[in-house]
């Protein structure tokens, strides 16, 4: 993450309301298996203290799907599995953004875009300073200090953890 990065993302959540929060009683962000290894490996826990599962009925999966394809394969037997929530903020959120850094689950490292069709978009929904201040989507990318190309990379990523 680049110095305008880690500025950008510090000031949202120091106002309290980013990507990182939501509303109470939602889940967060999906993980893959190979994030919940990544977080237990860099922060020591087990992932019992930092994952919840949820059930994820036909129609929830299939628009998830369809709004971002890259998903496809996070919901395994109609269930998700997220980072734990601590009241409306993701445990791992701290004054200073995320304490998980090059460990943070793939779907955060991509956020706020997603690919459809191999275009990138900026996903609906949450919240993030970045696009309320960038002017256009090459200054969102450099903002939060990521590219076209690592964007891809973290999209075939998440494909082939989603796919083994």
């Amino acid at each position: 993450m680049s110095v305008e990065s880690s500025s950008v993302c510090a000031r949202c959540a120091a106002q309290g309301t980013s990507c990182c929060v939501s509303v109470e009683g939602v889940s967060g962000p999906p993980l893959t298996p190979a994030d919940i290894e990544r977080i237990s490996t860099a922060t020591g826990r087990a992932a019992t203290e930092f994952v919840v599962e949820r059930e994820v009925d036909l129609i929830e999966h299939l628009a998830w799907e369809q709004d971002d394809p890259a998903t496809r394969g996070l919901v395994r037997e109609g269930r998700v599995r997220s980072l734990a929530r601590r009241g409306d903020e993701c445990i791992f959120l701290s004054a200073n953004g995320c304490e998980l850094g090059s460990a943070r689950p793939l779907l955060c490292q991509r956020f706020p875009f997603m690919r459809v069709n191999g275009v990138i978009d900026v996903k609906p929904g949450g919240f993030c300073l970045a696009v309320d201040e960038a002017a256009d989507l090459p200054q969102l990318l450099t903002m939060l200090g990521t590219g076209r190309k690592q964007l891809q990379a973290i999209d075939e990523q998440l494909q082939r953890e989603l796919t083994k």
